[in-house]
């Protein structure tokens, strides 16, 4: 249940909901007997990590924004350790913090090893994992212009806009594909030439990898989380940010003229071939794992003692 915004309601909602959650928590823990915890932050997180903490159960947390969330912010103080997917959201957690970067999906190498055509063709549109409201809403009204400009669509939108964008982009005559999720994203992402997707941390690790050129749109919030992901992008020189307080279609419009004339998009590839954040040599998930496993160790000598 989440807090942010909720406002009293949610707060006094969240205060009936604790006694709840911790005898469900408690019983999945009596039935599992974990030796250690890792939480990936959110509110789904609480109940977990109380629960290790009084049963001296080592608790890791992985913050994958830039700016971490008020879960992680607030559990750490439960004596965990957090692995951080970008070096300057270590200052956020003291000495308890280690910078890993962010797992990553296997095979995102054979993505990087691709050349980009002279000028982009295929467009891939990201809403996130349950879709974007107002990204799909631009999309149907920015369908003209894609069949206009020969530009090919993989969109995965919002159950809920599923049909109306089947119908306008047929009714448009637009060469698209669209789905509520895809499958195989390395299959979309080795396809694409340009990416207009939300900014959640998983999505900006791995174009900072696969450096495809990228409109990206943040979603709103308080803390802004996504717009910090995104100004990691936008600092590479590998796409531009868009604010929903903008006339998004004008812009999306705008960014995609620029990037069809040949010496913008070939600034887009000079930025491609430079600048890679995300070492092919390293991987976050090993680290993690060992660092996780270390702690559970080192917990078990003191308590033996």
């Amino acid at each position: 249940f989440p807090l942010r915004g909720g406002g009293l309601f949610a707060l006094l909602k969240l205060i009936f909901l604790i006694p709840a959650g911790l005898y469900k928590t408690y019983k999945i823990f009596k039935e599992y007997k974990p030796t250690g915890l890792l939480g990936t932050g959110g509110y789904v997180t609480f109940f977990p990590v109380i629960c290790a903490y009084f049963r001296r159960i080592p608790i890791w947390l992985h913050e994958a924004e830039l700016v971490p969330g008020l879960a992680n912010k607030f559990l750490y103080f439960f004596d965990a350790k957090v692995s951080c997917a970008f070096e300057e959201t270590s200052k956020y957690f003291g000495n308890r913090a280690i910078y890993t970067g962010h797992p990553l999906r296997k095979g995102l190498s054979k993505v990087v090893k691709r050349e980009l055509p002279k000028k982009p063709k295929n467009i891939l549109i990201l809403g996130g994992s349950l879709g974007a409201k107002a990204i799909d809403k631009s999309m149907i009204e920015l369908a003209p212009f894609f069949q206009e400009n020969n530009l090919s669509i993989f969109h995965q939108c919002r159950e809920e806009n599923l049909e109306e964008l089947k119908a306008v982009y047929e009714e448009q005559e637009v060469n698209a594909s669209v789905k509520t999720f895809f499958h195989d994203m390395l299959e979309v992402y080795s396809w694409a030439d340009l990416i207009i997707a939300r900014s959640g941390a998983g999505i900006v690790r791995e174009l900072l990898y696969i450096n495809l050129p990228a409109i990206l749109i943040p979603l709103p919030s308080m803390g802004n989380e996504q717009l910090e992901n995104a100004n990691q992008i936008k600092k590479t020189g590998k796409g531009v940010v868009l604010t929903e307080d903008l006339d998004l279609v004008k812009e999306i419009e705008k960014n995609i003229k620029d990037a069809l004339n040949d010496k913008s998009y070939n600034f887009y590839s000079i930025c491609r071939n430079s600048n890679n954040l995300e070492s092919e040599e390293e991987s976050p998930a090993e680290i993690i794992s060992e660092n996780i496993l270390k702690l559970i160790a080192e917990i078990k000598k003191v308590t033996k003692k």
